[in-house]
């Protein structure tokens, strides 16, 4: 399977290839906005964003992803 971030200028040519333990679009888009986020980047981008599943049979789904925040304060 392979996702790409329409959002960032990304076509089908630009995917990224993943593994998901997932057989459901919303939970497929969830662990490639994961991926995106954590090693490509993603983390500096303004969300909510498109991700596009492309899977094996070509069949392209896009899926609107938010991401939530939740700051941690401590004080010393």
């Amino acid at each position: 399977m392979k996702y790409y971030v329409k959002d960032q200028g990304m076509t089908a040519k630009d995917a990224y290839e993943f593994q998901s333990p997932f057989d459901c679009p919303e939970w497929d888009a969830t662990y490639a906005a994961e991926d995106f986020h954590a090693r490509h980047d993603g983390w500096e981008c303004s969300w909510p964003l498109t991700v596009t599943l492309v899977y094996d049979n070509a069949h392209e789904v896009d899926v609107t992803v938010e991401r939530e925040y939740s700051p941690t304060f401590r004080a010393i």
